[in-house]
Formats: C-alpha cells, sequence, structure tokens
C-alpha cells in the first residue's frame, strides 16, 4: 500500500441543496462525501483527483451542497471528523497533516469550499487533524431572543449508568443534542459515546438557516406527553414551523 499523504483539501459541491446521496457529485474525483446526517467514503486517496496540481496526493472530503449559501454548522465540522478518522484508520493521510481549504490551493481559482465553511475553518482543521474542537464561535445568523426563558430538556424512557436519556437545544447551531443515550431517527453519533445529535435536513430550513426556537415532547389527543418524541420549533419565513421527530 502507498504510504499516507500528508494533505487535506476541503471542498464543496458548489451546487444545490444537501444531500444524503454523494452519488450526485461523485464524479468529482473526491475521497470523501460529506452528507446531511452522514458521510461516505468514495475512493482511496491514491486514486483521487479532486484537487489541481494534487490529484492521488491530497485526501479530498466534499460538503454536499453549495456553502456559499447553505448553512455550515457544528454537526457538518463532526461528520468531516468521523470521514476523516475514518481515513486515518485506512492509512490514507498522516495523524497531523495540512489542512486546505481548496479556495486556497496553489493553481485553483474558486470560492470553494465556501463562505459558510471558512467561517468555521479553525474547527475544521481541528477535525481533519483529529484533535478537540475549539469552542464553537457565534452562529453566522443569531437565533431571536428567547426573552431569557430557559429552553426545553425532553426526557427518553431509558436510562445510561443511572442518567436519564434526554434531548436538549443548542439554538446557535440549529441542532438538538441527545445525552445519556438518547436517540432520534436521523440523528449522528459524534466523538463522545454519551452523545449524539439531531439536524434538521429539510431543505427550507437549511436554505434560510432558520433558527431553532426550542423543543417539546410529542403529546396525545389529550394534549398530554405520549412518550413518542419530540417536536422542534423553528422559526421560518415570520411564522413557527413545527417538526415531530420520533425517538429511535
Amino acid at each position: 500500500m502507498p504510504n499516507p499523504v500528508s494533505l487535506v483539501t476541503v471542498h464543496h459541491e458548489g451546487a444545490g441543496t444537501c444531500t444524503n446521496n454523494p452519488s450526485r457529485y461523485q464524479h468529482g474525483g473526491y475521497t470523501y462525501g460529506i452528507g446531511c446526517t452522514n458521510w461516505t467514503r468514495l475512493r482511496d486517496v491514491w486514486s483521487s483527483y479532486a484537487t489541481l496540481n494534487f490529484n492521488h496526493v491530497s485526501l479530498d472530503v466534499c460538503v454536499s451542497g453549495n456553502r456559499m449559501t447553505a448553512p455550515f454548522t457544528s454537526a457538518d465540522v463532526e461528520l468531516i471528523r468521523q470521514a476523516c478518522a475514518d481515513a486515518r484508520s485506512r492509512g490514507y493521510v498522516v495523524n497531523a497533516p495540512t489542512v486546505r481549504a481548496h479556495r486556497n490551493s496553489p493553481g485553483s481559482s474558486t470560492v470553494c469550499p465556501g463562505d459558510n465553511v471558512m467561517a468555521l475553518w479553525s474547527q475544521v482543521v481541528a477535525a481533519c487533524q483529529g484533535g478537540s474542537q475549539p469552542s464553537p464561535g457565534p452562529s453566522p445568523t443569531p437565533p431571536p431572543a428567547t426573552g431569557g426563558a430557559p429552553l426545553t430538556t425532553v426526557a427518553q424512557n431509558r436510562t445510561r449508568n443511572g442518567r436519564r436519556a434526554t434531548a436538549r437545544p443548542v439554538p446557535a447551531f440549529g441542532t438538538i443534542q441527545l445525552d445519556n443515550g438518547a436517540s432520534l431517527r436521523g440523528d449522528s453519533a459524534t466523538s463522545d459515546p454519551n452523545v449524539r445529535i439531531w439536524a434538521n435536513n429539510d431543505p427550507a430550513i437549511r436554505a434560510n438557516n432558520a433558527p431553532l426556537l426550542d423543543i417539546v415532547p410529542t403529546v396525545d389527543g389529550n394534549g398530554r406527553p405520549d412518550g413518542r418524541g419530540i417536536v422542534a420549533l423553528y422559526q421560518l419565513s415570520g411564522q413557527v414551523a413545527t417538526y415531530e421527530i420520533l425517538w429511535s
């Protein structure tokens, strides 16, 4: 097997919205495709050809959609971290590679990987190098003030190490954090085995960077919590949009 490469180049698809179907853009020569809630290995690093002048010597990671307009969050950073961890385990890349935005690659003239990725660039670099992420910065579009009211934590009917599994909103990143073994349909793992995250992949939510306001438990016909899951509340086009997500 060839030696691992020492360069990671981060790209975006450059068009459309987020997708979990990397076949849409795998022809671009990328090593890994980063979807809305998952990542996919497309080819080995020595067969990758996505970066001019660095074909076959760069681990090419591509985030789906156009990240000049589509939001890029800590959930996306976590998926990049997972993909790069997989690459290291396969011997594709060294432990502390140089991490470069495609726009900064010598010989390339592009806005790739998009301004929204660049806004969290220090986190992306840390994720690609396998280190801990720096503290997240503020959201590019801060959510509206909630008047100081505490946000809701919803419990799932399971425990881990004697602690109740819970879901809680993280408005700064538009995600829902799942602690102590809690799990929602469509969520993603993180580096912490006790924590998972759920991100809304509705194109309307992502395109508008719609703020996450709060979550509430699902209820039965009498308005009482029924234990099936949660409802996430978003500010969208001047109205509150609701999304029901069931426990898994």
